[in-house]
Formats: structure tokens, sequence, C-alpha cells
């Protein structure tokens, strides 16, 4: 199991720039705290034009130690400083997940599906999870819930691409076949497809 933390910014029009050098700075902090960092913009779907900032640990007990590590650092201090005088984006988070299938990869392209799944029925929307990894072994898939967020009753399912290419590749032929459609079906069953995105790491 890896815990996950989510934060997305919204750069406010105009601050652009700034928001993104003020979001490069959070990601080496987090990394000198002892986060494995990845920070990645939404290209397409829900939140288009946004940056998710992760953090990955072991433990839920490493990532409470990385957070106060993290609160005394200099430089995370003159960011939150800076943002309170001179606000470059919105934030929301940091949210906090678990996987529950599969782990986080280095690919750089990322496609999110965000289903609204009650926990009775979590269990079995995760048992489907392998069904679909087996229609395309070579693409790397996760499955995450939260632990700490404003809606619980939650299921993030993750495919990873080396570019985007080859992502329209998989959606061209394993995601439009008659056995995914087969299993996206069943996986309605148990819960709703709420929202989709498109992230590309940075």
């Amino acid at each position: 199991m890896t815990i996950i933390s989510r934060r997305v910014a919204t750069p406010i029009s105009g601050k652009s720039q700034l928001a993104h050098q003020r979001i490069s700075a959070l990601g080496e902090a987090m990394t000198r705290a002892g986060a494995r960092v990845r920070i990645a913009r939404v290209l397409f779907g829900e939140g288009a034009g946004s940056v998710h900032v992760y953090g990955s640990f072991d433990t839920f007990k490493d990532g409470t130690q990385t957070s106060e590590k993290m609160a005394k650092d200099p430089l995370y201090i003159q960011l939150r400083a800076d943002a309170d005088a001179d606000r470059a984006a919105t934030w929301q988070g940091p949210e906090v997940w678990r996987t529950v299938y599969g782990e986080p990869t280095k690919h750089p392209i990322v496609v999110q599906r965000e289903y609204q799944v009650a926990r009775a029925h979590l269990k079995e929307a995760v048992a489907l999870l392998p069904e679909i990894a087996a229609l395309s072994p070579a693409t790397p898939m996760m499955g995450v819930v939260p632990v700490f967020a404003g809606d619980l009753a939650r299921l993030l399912v993750v495919y990873y691409a080396q570019s985007l290419d080859e992502m329209s590749d998989y959606l061209d032929t394993t995601g439009s076949s008659k056995e995914f459609q087969a299993l996206v079906l069943r996986a309605h069953a148990f819960g709703e497809l709420k929202q989709s995105r498109v992230l590309q790491l940075i």
C-alpha cells in the first residue's frame, strides 16, 4: 500500500508564471522533507489548466512526519507568506488517499477516471480492476480511495502511458473493445463515473 497526498492548484489569470514558480518550490520543499513528488498539469477533462501536486509515502507515519518537517522548512514558510501577500493560485487539499490496487509509476501521461462508489460496494468495484488490467498487460493501472477528503465515497482508477500517442492507441483499441465496455457496464452496478481527466507530468 502507498499513501498519496494530492494538492490541486488553479493559477489565477495573469499570474500563471508566478503560480508555476511557487508550485515548483512547493515540490522542492516536499522532496526535501522526504516525499516522493510528482507534479502534473491537467491537459483535458475536469480541471483542465490546473496543476496537481502529489506526494507519496510508504506509511501514514512517513506522511505525517514529512508534513511536520516541511512546516519547519524556511522555503515552505516563505511560500506561505508569499501566498498570503500576493495570491497567484487557488488551492484545494491536501487530500490523503491510499492505494487499493497497483502502485504509482513514473509514466508521464496519466488518465484518471473518478467513480462515486459507496463503501458497501468498494470491494466488488476493486475486484474488477485486475480484469481490466488483463485486457492490456502493458498498460500500468492503479486504484486509490480517499482517506481524508471532502467526499470519501470515491474510487479513482488511474491508467499510465509513456506518451499521448500511446494513450490514444489504448483508447482506440482496448478502451473501445467490447470486453472493456462490458467491464465498464459491470462497474456501473457498483458505482457511477463522475469525472475524468488527462494529466502530463511537468
